[in-house]
């Protein structure tokens, strides 16, 4: 066969493989429970409805993850009865949002959610080995790097609990790492725009861009700060002064509030667990004046709840001064990378710094830091394995688990938390690691 006919075979069968895969996703993408996205949905829902005062939860002095009164109503309204969470990303989402729910159903839009989402997991793990130097004529490294990530981010909670509920942190996690690949390849319209709305639907990609100031990205940074500026400048016309107020007294008690849960990764586990921090208030997944049995038969662990505290000052000064701490460290890694593989280290540094040391940890932020895993045997080899094998056996091995528990004192959510401290360290290391030394070679090899 000739090559141009054998190319555009491949093509065909990519395409039909491709279009089959997403028909498949779509129809289990139905069955997912989506509660995160169904928290976007009930906001847009409740904009569309004439009250947008009503897509935020009420204030208080901590963050107890509690939705709008109203929104179990409304939730059952939808037949979606069971667990509610809250919005929590600007204003103009919610407000894009409003005119898909008067043209289609919450089960039509999670089914093409779920399948664009697992898309992006896929994408999000090529764009990592594209910027940690896999070349994409190198077919069989660039599959054992996707499905060694892969692996990491379904088999954890990461991608899991992210594709279940329909987390928009994936689609943060594809821009955040979108950006940084395509700065590195000298692209700083195009990473400039992915991380502006990266920093429009969450906060901590601006983290990001800040480094881009070390590396002499000046251009993404300023295409970010322009586009993330402008939509923050649409929500605030959109949506007024005082919702967005109340977002931001909202972030505030976030950044305020510890939270403990068997699905946050972060050093709030580790040190709350202790109660170092002072005594914890559980919070059932439902109020319990809400309760009925038509609910409880609905929710998927009726018996859920997680533990809430104000974070005391000297905690969130010191929480606070590890995230800078991480930024510089970042820094001065990317300063020295002298490789695209160092360079990549250092970005899964800065994301998984910010994530463990930033406010609430949840598993899903991880994604972005575990597509990055593959490095670890790239760099090291069996030894690398091991390390990742180790740090996996610390949050899903139950002997390992209860070793900890009954040698230190570590319940299984603190033994989450230290394997990502751990991960965080090995990220570090590799960055460190002598074989990043600068050689005479193109340190750009990816074309």
């Amino acid at each position: 066969m000739h090559f141009g006919q054998r190319a555009l075979t491949q093509t065909r069968v990519i395409l039909i493989g491709g279009a089959l895969a997403t028909l498949v996703l779509a129809f289990i993408g139905q069955y997912a429970p989506s509660r995160d996205l169904l928290a976007l949905w009930l906001a847009a829902d409740a904009v569309a409805s004439g009250n947008p005062s009503q897509i935020f939860p009420p204030l208080g002095d901590t963050f107890a993850m509690r939705p709008p009164p109203g929104w179990y109503e409304r939730a059952a309204e939808l037949d979606q009865l069971g667990e509610v969470y809250p919005y929590i990303y600007p204003p103009i989402w919610a407000w894009l949002m409003a005119p898909l729910t008067k043209i289609m159903s919450f089960e039509t839009f999670r089914a093409g959610a779920f399948a664009l989402n697992a898309g992006l997991l896929c994408a999000t793990s090529y764009l990592a080995a594209r910027l940690a130097g896999v070349h994409p004529g190198s077919p069989s490294t660039l599959r054992n790097w996707m499905l060694v990530a892969l692996a990491l981010i379904l088999v954890s909670q990461a991608g899991t609990i992210a594709l279940r509920q329909g987390q928009v942190q994936i689609l943060v996690a594809f821009l955040s790492v979108l950006a940084l690949e395509r700065a590195q390849r000298h692209h700083p319209k195009t990473a400039g725009i992915a991380m502006g709305i990266a920093i429009a639907l969450k906060l901590s990609p601006l983290l990001l861009a800040l480094l881009w100031l070390v590396t002499g990205h000046w251009r993404a940074f300023l295409w970010a700060m322009v586009v993330g500026g402008a939509l923050g400048l649409a929500s605030l016309i959109v949506a007024g002064w005082p919702l967005h107020a109340h977002f931001l007294a909202l972030l505030g008690a976030i950044d305020q509030t510890v939270l403990i849960t068997t699905v946050t990764y972060a050093l709030d586990t580790l040190i709350g667990g202790w109660s170092l921090l002072g005594a914890p208030q559980m919070i059932p997944i439902v109020p319990p004046e809400m309760l009925t049995p038509e609910l409880t038969a609905a929710l998927e662990e009726p018996s859920a709840n997680w533990l809430v505290l104000p974070k005391p000052a000297l905690y969130a000064m010191i929480a606070r001064g590890a995230v800078l701490a991480t930024l510089i460290l970042s820094a001065f890694l990317l300063r020295r990378a002298a490789s695209p593989e160092a360079a990549a280290a250092a970005w899964a540094t800065a994301m998984t710094g910010i994530a463990f040391f930033g406010p609430i940890g949840w598993a899903y932020y991880y994604i972005a830091p575990f597509a990055f895993a593959p490095l670890f045997l790239n760099r090291f080899g069996i030894a690398g394995g091991i390390a990742l094998l180790g740090a996996i056996g610390l949050c899903y091995v139950n002997p390992v688990k209860q070793m900890l528990w009954s040698t230190l004192g570590l319940s299984p959510m603190q033994s989450i938390g230290l394997a990502t401290l751990l991960y965080l360290c090995l990220m570090v290391f590799t960055s460190l690691s002598p074989t990043s030394r600068k050689s005479d070679d193109d340190p750009d090899p990816i074309r």
